[in-house]
């Protein structure tokens, strides 16, 4: 008969709580880890416009809803994952994806952020300093494609 488990520093028995804290640590396949720090937002936009119709005999009311989405992921301390877009319900066409990684160093920061997709497409790549003395010290390279349909 197995006896109960107890501490290995203190000698005492586990209770209930400990028991199982220990089987997660014995066992981390079984179990996801939710310390990966993570979020995720969306949303939903409602917009009404009114436009002067080009004979001035009134207005016309235009009506657009858009679906929003975010994320981050932080891969590591030091490594960070971003995602964000939305969707036009309206005129059924994605707009804007943008991607980004982020790198912690040690004094430094480093962010790279690229939109492959939508009518206004970019890169952007940041290398700064993390002291506030220094900040106005930075390396940017940042490139606009606009596709004016």
């Amino acid at each position: 008969m197995v006896g109960q488990p107890y501490n290995p520093y203190t000698g005492m028995p586990l209770d209930e709580y400990q028991t199982e804290a220990a089987y997660v640590n014995n066992n981390p396949a079984e179990f996801a880890d939710f310390s990966i720090p993570w979020s995720l937002n969306f949303s939903y936009s409602l917009r009404f416009q009114q436009t002067r119709k080009p004979d001035y005999s009134g207005y016309t009311t235009d009506v657009f809803q858009d679906v929003n989405w975010g994320g981050t992921l932080a891969l590591t301390e030091k490594w960070q994952l971003g995602l964000n877009g939305f969707y036009n319900i309206t005129e059924k066409e994605l707009g804007t994806i943008s991607l980004s990684i982020a790198r912690e160093m040690h004094c430094w920061q480093l962010a790279i952020n690229v939109s492959p997709v939508g009518h206004y497409r970019f890169f952007s790549i940041t290398i700064n300093p993390k002291s506030a003395l220094l900040r106005d010290i930075k390396v940017n390279r940042t490139r606009y494609f606009y596709d004016l349909q």
